[in-house]
């Protein structure tokens, strides 16, 4: 069952979706999906990387820069990126239309690349071509073309929320106060069910990158779960002091933004110790945990 959303009303039937369902087709394709898909990231990533370096030309960074020849070099492989990220994307689609049609954001993405592929037509009408022939200075239209089209993409991102999620915890992790106070402190937002998302969680793109390394985080080693590793303990154990050793963890870009996390060299005796006589422990009881 789809997850109520603010979108709902945007949804496509779910009849639709199972009348466009072809198990030969989905089969066929089942053998090349993950090569289709990579195609589709890299191919949209390319594509929106090529938009980005031309407005912020038009906008007047690195200047120096001849607009027409940037536009000769650029927009062949915009087209090419493109073709390609829409075709893998119909693919994509037509492979599980039920699972892919369902999501909440789907109808709102599309529903943005035709305002995307409208904004590009009036802006190639009034701004690209005055841009071009009036070189090497941008004029002031195409200079506002670029901020409204860089602004447009920052607010059709908002529109597409990334998932945040806390789930229930399954009970509480088994070490001595200090331990479990550092742990909280320094690794629980990636590393259990009980992020704290900061504001900035919210505005995509940062919110993508981040519920991405949340997500990872909690498939490595999740405190919130710890009473469900019985067979993995011990290796949890040994990646948390792998880590800690060669000075990976928290990383530095999540220290930049929570000072707090920071791990002195006391924090680390006490999480190694703790580490050691678990391992000691675990070794004791003759399992592998």
């Amino acid at each position: 069952m789809a997850d109520p959303s603010l979108y709902d009303a945007l949804r496509i039937p779910s009849e639709t979706l199972i009348a466009l369902d072809n198990r030969t087709y989905h089969f066929a394709v089942q053998p090349y999906h993950y090569l289709i898909r990579m195609s589709h990231i890299v191919s949209a990533a390319a594509f929106f990387g090529g938009i980005v370096l031309f407005d912020l030309r038009l906008a007047g960074i690195s200047s120096h820069t001849r607009l027409k020849a940037l536009a000769a070099d650029i927009l062949p492989w915009l087209y090419i990126t493109f073709g390609l990220a829409m075709m893998s994307g119909i693919l994509l689609f037509f492979y599980d239309p039920v699972h892919a049609g369902s999501r909440a954001y789907f109808m709102p993405k599309m529903i943005l690349i035709v305002l995307a592929l409208i904004n590009t037509l009036i802006y190639r009408r009034l701004a690209f071509g005055y841009a071009l022939k009036e070189p090497p200075a941008t004029p002031p239209s195409a200079r506002w073309a670029a901020a409204l089209s860089a602004s447009g993409f920052l607010l059709a991102a908002q529109l597409v929320p990334a998932r945040r999620t806390n789930p229930p915890s399954l009970g509480a992790l088994p070490a001595p106060p200090e331990v479990a106070a550092t742990l909280k402190r320094a690794c629980y937002d990636c590393h259990s069910n009980e992020t704290r998302w900061p504001w900035y969680s919210r505005v995509a793109p940062l919110s993508s990158f981040i519920v991405h390394d949340v997500r990872l985080g909690r498939k490595e080693v999740n405190f919130s779960e710890w009473g469900s590793y019985p067979a993995t303990r011990r290796r949890k154990l040994e990646w948390i002091g792998r880590s800690l050793h060669e000075e990976k963890m928290p990383p530095w870009s999540y220290r930049l933004m929570h000072p707090g996390a920071r791990l002195s060299e006391a924090d680390q005796a006490t999480l190694e110790r703790w580490i050691d006589s678990a391992l000691t422990t675990s070794s004791a009881g003759g399992s592998n945990e």
